[in-house]
């Protein structure tokens, strides 16, 4: 589910699946991965463990790994895009390219109403092709923490303090940065510059993540243009 479900690390059924109806392998199976990793795409299970701490979450044990291109089950998809991520895979042969790889498998579709690309044949191959197109979508994008406010103004004068005491502590960027990584696929790096005073924020995404990510910053700072005092995280008190 890491690239397709936005989640690492865990798993859902085949086919008449809930969206909460989730697993993780056993952490003793011969098939556990480093969170480094990639763990299998696909898993045949024998035996699912329920906790009795975590009812909400399953435990897969006895299983053993599928290759995508095994799986024959006829399936479609829609993957949902953007119009800028629509003119990616348009404007750079993305889809083309995409194409000529899968579709002696699958029927591989450009939706312009739908704004989606609907991929349909056996369950390995679209999501192998689901994957292929997720992966080149991915692009840097670069922007800066900015003060827009009116100069002079209350809150120019407040998120340009706070701004300053910000960069001083890139740290606290980290959870935000390690949550995007973890549950999006998402790279954020964060590099302040004391000296210059700026902030300069790269991100490797979708254009529609990027999207979010930039509204989360943007929110960020309207938090922090209204914030009276800043403390650094190690001040203890």
């Amino acid at each position: 589910m890491k690239e397709l479900q936005d989640r690492s690390q865990l798993y859902i059924r085949y086919n008449n699946s809930a969206d909460n109806d989730i697993a993780e392998l056993d952490s003793q199976s011969v098939l556990a991965r480093a969170t480094t990793k990639d763990p299998p795409s696909f898993v045949l299970v024998r035996d699912i463990r329920y906790s009795t701490s975590v009812r909400s979450k399953a435990l897969l044990s006895f299983v053993g790994e599928i290759k995508p291109e095994w799986v024959e089950y006829g399936i479609t998809r829609q993957l949902k895009l953007t119009s800028e991520e629509e003119n990616r895979l348009n404007s750079n042969n993305i889809f083309q390219n995409a194409l000529a790889k899968f579709s002696h498998r699958i029927s591989m579709l450009l939706n312009n109403t739908a704004k989606a690309a609907i991929l349909s044949g056996p369950a390995g191959t679209v999501f192998t092709s689901e994957l292929h197109l997720r992966q080149n979508m991915v692009e840097e994008f670069h922007f800066q923490l900015e003060n827009k406010n009116t100069p002079k103004s209350t809150q120019y004068t407040n998120l340009a303090r706070n701004l300053e005491s910000v960069m001083k502590m890139p740290q606290i960027f980290r959870p935000m940065q390690w949550r995007w990584q973890n549950q999006k696929q998402v790279i954020i790096t964060v590099n302040c510059n004391t000296s210059t005073k700026t902030c300069d924020i790269t991100v490797n995404a979708r254009n529609s993540e990027y999207q979010n990510v930039k509204k989360e910053f943007a929110s960020f700072l309207r938090w922090l243009q209204d914030c009276a005092v800043i403390r650094h995280p190690n001040s203890g008190k």
